[in-house]
């Protein structure tokens, strides 16, 4: 019989915002917009039908944050456990005591939510705009 998970994320409202740029501003904002493809990434809110290219440019993109996001969890960790306490149903002392897997697996799941994916496209866009 299957696991079943051991989280779960409600959708995110606009005080998670603010969590969400701690996070940032501790990544580095250049970082994670060399990471999307803006112009890619805005098509896929588009009505219409997708092209295959599109949706891996998209998969792409999530992966290479979730990575960059990985890589900075040693630096950004109290913001990474406040953005994950508050948007799941988990408390601060059961995300520091998940195991590795699931707690990587909760982080890769958090950036393919549909709000965070448009908000780091906003956010890229106005990142890009401005050089």
């Amino acid at each position: 019989m299957a696991e079943s998970k051991k989280y779960e994320f409600r959708e995110l409202r606009s005080t998670d915002l603010f969590l969400v740029i701690n996070l940032v501003k501790k990544i580095g904002i250049d970082n994670i917009a060399n990471q999307i493809d803006t112009v890619a990434f805005a098509e896929l809110f588009k009505k219409g039908k997708k092209t295959d290219k599109q949706y891996e440019s998209i998969g792409h993109a999530v992966f290479n944050i979730a990575q960059l996001i990985i890589s900075k969890t040693a630096d950004c960790q109290k913001e990474i456990y406040d953005l994950l306490e508050a948007t799941s149903n988990l408390s601060r002392e059961e995300l520091e005591n998940l195991d590795v897997p699931t707690f990587v697996e909760m982080i890769v799941e958090f950036t393919k939510k549909d709000e965070f994916k448009e908000l780091f496209t906003r956010v890229a866009s106005l990142s890009k705009k401005e050089k």
